[in-house]
Order: structure tokens, then sequence, then C-alpha cells
């Protein structure tokens, strides 16, 4: 089973090489960005599993509400191998 990878930041620059990176080489990944628009995007332009789901960490309250959306979006937080915080 391929690690699960949650990388913040995942639309743009550094994060957004990462997500590439981690996904070609059959990790799964779920990257988070503020811009849904945007992180939609770039998990369009990624080869391999990458899921998305808009957040915001600014606040403990948006972070709680970010854990709860992606376990709706299926991916299991608890999997998680590694946390990348770029952007």
């Amino acid at each position: 089973m391929a690690s699960t990878v949650v990388v913040t930041g995942g639309n743009r620059g550094i994060g957004y090489a990462v997500c590439e990176r981690l996904a070609g080489e059959g990790f799964k990944v779920l990257l988070v960005a503020r811009d849904p628009e945007r992180g939609a995007r770039a998990v369009a332009s990624i080869e391999g599993d990458v899921g998305f789901v808009a957040g915001d960490l600014t606040t403990i309250a948006s972070v709680r509400r970010l854990a709860r959306d992606a376990e709706l979006a299926g991916r299991v937080w608890k999997e998680a191998e590694a946390l990348t915080s770029a952007g």
C-alpha cells in the first residue's frame, strides 16, 4: 500500500513541486490549498494519485474543518506518513 503524504500549499511553488515528485514516485498525495480553483487546477495537472482538499491553516477552527473535509474526501489522516508544510 502506498503511503499518503499531506502537502499544504501544494498548488504552487515548492509545494507543487513536492506534490509532483511524490506522486511521480507512487505516493498518494493529498494536496491542501486555500484557493479551491487553484487547488483543483494543480491536481488536474499532476499525474498520479492526487486528491485535493481546500483548507486554511491560520486558525484551530480551520484546521479542524480541514481534517473533517479530508476524511469526507476519503483520505484518512491517521494513515498519513508525513506532513509537508510549504507555501
